[in-house]
């Protein structure tokens, strides 16, 4: 008896959902998702961005000549889910409303998911990425390195990512880090709903994401240092956390070391990870 009014809880939850969306949609157009984040073996947020209006500004009143969208996001939690299953949901009304999106195994499985970053620019080369993963593989979700739009202060940046996205985030869950070029705006963390730093698992394998941009974490070098100790506390404590994994991935959008001659030596705080790696 209790399995099945937890179902209806996430059923009711979903229909509730479908309705806050078809409620919102009148007023103003959906530019982003439905796209699915923070999934747990027992809870997922369902996400949408719908833009309001536009802002313009010029030098003059009537040389407005630049504008940028007003969004806002939209999202739902759901509860009471089960692991290692698939869900399908309607976050909104019509085809384009439709998704779908898997919940961790509980233990050990066979999974898929794929990794790729820095899609600010050449939005035909991040279109065609998005094409050819939905043509060769089904990953359960998606881990993204950062840089996920070029300005992530610049609104009218964030619809051309979620438009590339879109086939695939219906169906994949996304799992993001910041890159520098986010600059450690509200948007990323508003349109992801997501933390600087965090963990999940999926099966016996764990991740942790952190933010390795230093230099936007913060607005004097006080701040900056503070933030870096303490999300490297937290990094190390998490791994040893995780001792039983079978397998445990760090997230970044810096890597310790870089083939580019140039950069080398740029990111000194990820190489001092190091030993804390070994």
């Amino acid at each position: 008896m209790k399995r099945r009014t937890t179902w209806n809880f996430v059923i009711a939850l979903a229909v509730w959902c479908g309705v806050l969306a078809a409620q919102q949609s009148g007023t103003g157009q959906i530019v982003g998702g439905p796209y699915v984040v923070g999934v747990s073996a027992r809870a997922a947020t369902v996400m949408w961005v719908v833009q309001g209006g536009e802002a313009t500004v010029g030098l003059a009143p009537d040389k407005m000549d630049k504008s940028a969208p007003i969004l806002r996001t939209e999202k739902i939690t759901l509860t009471g889910l089960k692991a290692g299953n698939t869900y399908y949901y309607q976050a909104f009304p019509g085809e384009a409303g439709k998704g779908s999106f898997k919940t961790p195994p509980a233990g050990a499985s066979q999974f898929q998911f794929v990794v790729y970053g820095d899609t600010r620019t050449r939005h035909d080369v991040h279109r065609t990425v998005i094409a050819a993963v939905l043509k060769y593989s089904n990953p359960d979700f998606v881990v993204h390195t950062g840089d996920l739009v070029a300005d992530g202060a610049d609104s009218a940046l964030w619809p051309i990512f979620f438009d590339a996205e879109r086939e695939l985030l219906r169906k994949a869950v996304l799992f993001p880090a910041l890159g520098n070029h986010e600059r450690n705006a509200r948007n990323f963390y508003d349109f992801m709903d997501s933390k600087a730093y965090y963990s999940f698992n999926w099966g016996r394998a764990h991740f942790a994401v952190i933010n390795s941009d230093i230099e936007n974490a913060g607005a004097t070098q006080a701040e900056r240092d503070t933030f870096w100790e303490e999300q490297s506390r937290w990094l190390e404590a998490d791994l040893k956390g995780a001792q039983d994994a079978g397998m445990r991935f760090l997230v970044a959008h810096h890597p310790p070391e870089t083939a580019v001659k140039r950069r080398q030596g740029e990111n000194p705080r990820m190489t001092d990870f190091d030993a804390v790696f070994e």
